[in-house]
C-alpha cells in the first residue's frame, strides 16, 4: 500500500509541475504578446510642416528643449504651450500668499532662452488635466484660428533630452 500511495503522490507533485510549467508559458506569452502590442501601437510618422508645434504638460524642461530645437530648425511658426490645472496644493499656496512659479512659466522661459521669440509662443490660458483635455484644447485653437490641420506634439523625453518612445 506505501508503494501505491507513494506512487499517487509522484503523480500529483508531477501533474502540479506540469500544471506550473504550463501557467508559467502562458504568463510569459503573454507579457511577451503585451510587449509586442505596445511597440505595434508607436507610431512614427515623419516630420512634416505644421501650424504649430504644441508642448504637452509634464518632463519640464525637455519637451520645451526639443520644442526649440523644431522651431529653429523650421518645422512650424509657433510654439503652443499646455498648462496643466490649477492643483488644490497650488491654489492653497496661493491663498497662503506663497509664491509658485507654474509649469507653462518655466516652458516660455526656455523656448525664449533657446531662441523662441515671444510673439511666436502662445501659452494656453485654460488649465488641462489630461492628454484628452490637450488634444480638445488643441482642436478647438486650430479651428479658432483657421490656421491649418497639423500640429507636432511634444511628448516624451528622457531625462538626458533623448528621445524615448511614445
Amino acid at each position: 500500500q506505501s508503494t501505491s500511495s507513494a506512487s499517487a503522490w509522484t503523480a500529483v507533485w508531477r501533474r502540479a509541475l506540469v500544471l506550473l510549467l504550463a501557467l508559467g508559458l502562458v504568463a510569459g506569452l503573454g507579457l511577451w504578446g503585451v510587449w509586442g502590442l505596445g511597440h505595434w501601437l508607436v507610431v512614427a510618422d515623419p516630420l512634416e510642416s505644421a501650424r504649430a508645434i504644441v508642448v504637452l504638460s509634464g518632463r519640464v524642461p525637455f519637451r520645451a528643449m526639443e520644442a526649440a530645437s523644431m522651431y529653429r530648425q523650421g518645422w512650424a511658426p509657433e510654439v503652443w504651450v499646455s498648462t496643466p490645472a490649477y492643483t488644490a496644493e497650488e491654489a492653497t499656496l496661493d491663498r497662503l500668499g506663497v509664491k509658485i512659479v507654474r509649469e507653462e512659466v518655466y516652458n516660455r522661459e526656455v523656448l525664449q532662452r533657446l531662441g523662441v521669440p515671444m510673439r511666436a509662443i502662445h501659452v494656453f490660458t485654460q488649465g488641462v488635466q489630461n492628454t484628452a483635455q490637450e488634444v480638445r484644447l488643441i482642436a478647438r485653437e486650430l479651428e479658432r484660428t483657421g490656421g491649418g490641420d497639423r500640429v507636432i506634439l511634444v511628448t516624451s523625453f528622457n531625462v538626458d533630452g533623448e528621445k524615448t518612445q511614445g
